[in-house]
């Protein structure tokens, strides 16, 4: 038989921690430690799964050089640059002609209009 207690978990924080938590107890609607720190803990989920929902990639910006990249992957982002030349397309921070960050750039609408209108011109870049 399932009991109340069963529905919980104990979580222990530090006693300065617990000292701040019993602050802000009467403050902003909340009664008990418990409420504070499920409403600090709901907080945090919400955070992180808004970042989760974020995209790896963001587009920075184009031009008619190329596309500058964030990629989220990872504790710290980098950026690549992916640039477009007579002789194909490259990414500096793969040193490729062939990565993630190509396909996500050619997967641009602005960036795909670019890529034709320098095929038009002769450049060796790929079919978008």
């Amino acid at each position: 038989m399932s009991g109340k207690d069963d529905d919980y978990a104990t979580v222990r924080i530090p006693r300065e921690l617990a000292s701040e938590v019993d602050n802000l107890i009467g403050k902003m609607g909340f009664r008990t430690k418990a409420e504070v720190v499920k409403e600090a803990i709901r907080n945090l989920l919400n955070h992180y799964e808004e970042l989760e929902k974020k995209s790896r990639f963001e587009k920075i910006n184009a031009d008619e050089n190329g596309v500058k990249i964030l990629d989220r992957q990872g504790e710290i982002h980098h950026v690549a640059d992916v640039y477009f030349q007579r002789t194909g397309i490259h990414c500096n921070l793969d040193d490729s002609d062939d990565c993630e960050h190509i396909t996500f750039a050619l997967a641009q609408k602005d960036v795909q209009k670019l890529i034709r209108q320098k095929r038009a011109q002769g450049w060796k870049l790929p079919d978008v």
